[in-house]
């Protein structure tokens, strides 16, 4: 007895291309057919003032905008990178996640890859930091490791950075963290928990940029870095020579010099925390 094999017929292809030409070439070819399928002559066709053309033009334009309407549809639906506000709401009750007072698109959907990858009967780390990264929106970044204590205890240390309070957070904020953490039913049996802040370091940055004769000097050329590093801050992150030069290196820049710098490299359960950030600007001599 044969069964229906969906693998047999060719996969869809969900987004679209967007080829004005073709749509509107395929709308005045399917208006031709319609004539001649009752017998009325189509002799108009090298005309500007072609009502078929015309109206074919106008109808491509709908199907373009259609399409593209459905392909953004598509991509909401496939991938979270593309949903935002509502979408984004609807997309993440999947997961079972709701997004949380203040809680702002970029961090909802790194909430949603985090419980994805937690999706685990073994119970991985991401497991437990989706947990806890639902607990309260002030949290930035949390990050799990284990170890062995007294020979056979197994431990699950979570550190925490948050938004506010310097990246430091509160014993209010790790307790709920922690009694989230050990909810009977959601802790695996064979393991303790524990819940700290992450270790906060601040590192101040000096800078001497170096300009060309013709270029705009900005009024704070510091401000891509502040702004990059608002969203790389993590445990774990490293502030390089490289870093720095990239954000820097704006428009205009010849070189930039970091007077006495050395590499900051993190530890683990450790944050750095930009402290001051003094620029010096040079104009080179033509």
């Amino acid at each position: 007895m044969s069964r229906f094999n969906p693998h047999s017929f060719p996969r869809p292809v969900v987004v679209q291309p967007l080829d004005y030409e073709q749509l509107r070439q395929d709308r005045i070819e399917e208006a031709v057919a319609g004539f001649h399928a009752k017998d009325i002559a189509y002799t108009v066709e090298n005309l500007e003032t072609d009502p078929v053309v015309i109206a074919a033009e106008a109808a491509a334009y709908g199907d373009l905008h259609f399409i593209g309407r459905l392909n953004d549809a598509a991509r909401v639906v496939l991938l979270s990178e593309f949903a935002e506000g509502s979408d984004l709401d609807l997309k993440v009750k999947r997961s079972g996640l709701q997004r949380l007072a203040g809680e702002d698109d970029i961090a909802l959907r790194e909430r949603e890859r985090i419980e994805q990858k937690g999706k685990s009967s073994g119970g991985p780390m991401e497991y437990y930091v989706a947990r806890a990264m639902g607990v309260d929106p002030r949290l930035r970044h949390v990050k799990g490791f284990g170890e062995t204590r007294n020979i056979t205890e197994r431990w699950l240390i979570f550190s925490v950075l948050t938004h506010d309070n310097n990246g430091i957070a509160d014993q209010e904020l790790l307790d709920r963290i922690s009694s989230s953490l050990r909810q009977t039913g959601f802790k695996r049996n064979f393991v303790q928990i524990e819940v700290v802040s992450a270790v906060v370091t601040t590192v101040n940055v000096s800078a001497v940029l170096h300009y060309y004769p013709e270029a705009i000097i900005p009024e704070h050329p510091e401000a891509a870095l502040l702004q990059a590093y608002i969203k790389d801050q993590q445990q774990g992150f490293d502030i390089t020579t490289s870093y720095l030069d990239h954000y820097l290196h704006s428009n205009g820049v010849q070189r930039v010099e970091l007077p006495g710098w050395t590499d900051r490299i993190a530890a683990s359960n450790e944050a750095f925390a930009l402290g001051d950030v003094q620029i010096t600007t040079e104009r080179l001599i033509s």
